[in-house]
């Protein structure tokens, strides 16, 4: 399951560089980085349960789907975003990237970047409690949680962590949208069927099947340490459909190779 997403305006700006007038500006950026340096860039978002940062659709504002994000967030992407003007893409120019985001953005939710081991993020700052206040925010990859430690096939492993933080967060359902990963993780160095944990017996599975587990760690780190056993590398892009209702708020985990 896929968060349904509203299409990107992107226009150019009067000084050559890129408008984008979208609910998500950065996770267009996140991406837009991807596919020039090749490099992983991560975007999570927080779940927003300010009526200001949302817009209601549908009959039923409470129900699922009933509340979006609103649509007209706007940042004027800084030039030389390229590897012919910048050739390196370290956290030095993801900062200068955030930073001048937020600086367009003030009002709302605010964003920081960090590295890893398996590359930059993109990870919120500051978002709008309930009541309109600006507060630290956090995503459902913040969440402390184990995993027993099993043999199972990657897709699996991944089901297994969002699972475990949505029983911990008491925030919202995490979900995971990538039907192709058990294709490209390559457990064990082998290449299993298509759809092959949703096909295969339990004794067909056993060849695909790693042991992973994770204990009293965040979601982030949990998920860092499974993506170290892929084959290919993977990036993460995690968006959140916003609801009244905590069990209607919904975050997906979408990854992808790079």
């Amino acid at each position: 399951m896929a968060v349904p997403l509203l299409s990107a305006q992107v226009q150019p700006a009067p000084s050559s560089s890129q408008i984008i007038i979208e609910p998500r500006p950065l996770y267009n950026v996140a991406m837009l980085l991807e596919k020039r340096y090749h490099k992983v860039v991560t975007y999570e978002e927080p779940i927003s349960v300010w009526s200001g940062d949302l817009i209601a659709k549908g009959r039923d504002p409470d129900g699922p789907f009933g509340l979006w994000l609103k649509e007209d967030r706007r940042f004027v992407v800084p030039d030389g975003l390229d590897p012919q003007l910048t050739p390196e893409l370290d956290l030095a120019v993801l900062k200068s990237v955030i930073e001048a985001y937020n600086l367009q953005n003030a009002d709302g939710t605010l964003f920081q970047a960090t590295v890893s081991r398996l590359g930059l993020h993109i990870l919120p700052l500051q978002v709008h409690d309930a009541d309109g206040r600006l507060v630290p925010a956090t995503s459902l990859l913040d969440t402390q949680i184990s995993v027993p430690f099993s043999k199972r096939m990657p897709s699996e492993h991944f089901r297994a962590l969002c699972n475990a933080v949505t029983a911990a967060s008491g925030e919202g359902v995490l979900k995971f949208n990538y039907k192709g990963l058990d294709l490209v993780f390559e457990p064990n160095g082998l290449r299993p069927p298509k759809a092959a944990a949703q096909l295969l017996s339990a004794k067909e599975k056993e060849q695909f099947s790693i042991v992973w587990g994770a204990s009293d760690v965040s979601a982030r780190e949990a998920l860092l340490s499974l993506m170290d056993l892929s084959a290919t590398k993977l990036t993460w892009h995690l968006l959140c459909q916003p609801s009244v209702k905590p069990e209607n708020r919904v975050c997906v985990l979408n990854m992808d190779p790079i």
